[in-house]
């Protein structure tokens, strides 16, 4: 599967962060985010890793440039429709030099 995939819109909307994947030589730990999973999407992933073809685990295939693109989403959480980036700002008001600044590094690393 790759990014151009999935509609990048419903990242950080729809498509939430759930967890983390870490690996050593040997074993791969699927961490889940406490209250991440209902109990029936927790049996299905559970089912799934065990065989369970019903619920298809999705591998999001990315490289530097997707990768890129899909955090400056989660970033931005662009809509359909939604004002950009330039206007819609925190209740705190506009974001700070400094936060734009350290966004754009983000954007570019």
């Amino acid at each position: 599967m790759k990014l151009d995939d999935i509609n990048i819109l419903e990242i950080g909307n729809t498509i939430q962060l759930a967890g983390a994947i870490w690996a050593d030589g040997d074993d791969i730990y699927l961490i889940p985010l406490p209250g991440a999973f209902t109990e029936e999407q927790r049996e299905a992933l559970l089912g799934r890793l065990m065989g369970d073809d019903k619920h298809p685990i999705l591998v999001l295939d990315m490289g530097l440039a997707d990768w890129q693109r899909f955090i400056r989403q989660t970033d931005r959480q662009r809509q359909r429709g939604a004002p950009s980036q330039a206007q819609h700002h925190s209740p705190d008001g506009p974001p700070t030099e400094e936060e734009v600044t350290a966004r754009k590094a983000l954007a570019f690393t």
